[in-house]
């Protein structure tokens, strides 16, 4: 909580994302410990933030990319190989 309280200081109490993953940090502490209610971060506002580790992006862009490809390949004829890097 003392960091939460203190990004906020920093930040000028602006919604950062770095305060964003604070805060769920300390709401999950919470719920883990039965202080507070379960609830889904989606309720909570807290999907998903900037800088976590298990943001599952990986499924929306393999369905766009076969769209794309399927596409592609129907009206030209040929086959785009695209390679990317994380």
């Amino acid at each position: 909580m003392d960091n939460y309280l203190k990004c906020m200081k920093f930040t000028e109490n602006k919604n950062a994302p770095n305060c964003r993953i604070l805060a769920k940090q300390y709401l999950k502490c919470r719920m883990d410990n039965q202080l507070m209610e379960q609830s889904d971060w989606e309720s909570l506002g807290l999907v998903n933030l900037p800088g976590e580790k298990h943001v599952d992006i990986g499924k929306k862009y393999n369905q766009d990319k076969d769209k794309q490809s399927s596409s592609s390949s129907s009206t030209n004829n040929t086959t785009t190989t695209t390679t990317t890097t994380k």
